[in-house]
């Protein structure tokens, strides 16, 4: 029975280990960027 990616990961032995940091970074960028495109086209729209 081989152990969870999340543990793995944590351990640092997995070999998805870049792709998981990579995924995990890009999605809070693009988080970042849609909150803060959303705002700025709320105001937009408001004023």
């Amino acid at each position: 029975m081989s152990e969870p990616a999340e543990e793995s990961v944590a351990r640092g032995r997995a070999s998805t280990t870049p792709f998981v940091l990579l995924g995990g970074m890009a999605l809070v960028i693009w988080s970042i960027v849609a909150l803060v495109a959303g705002g700025l086209l709320l105001l937009w729209w408001l004023s």
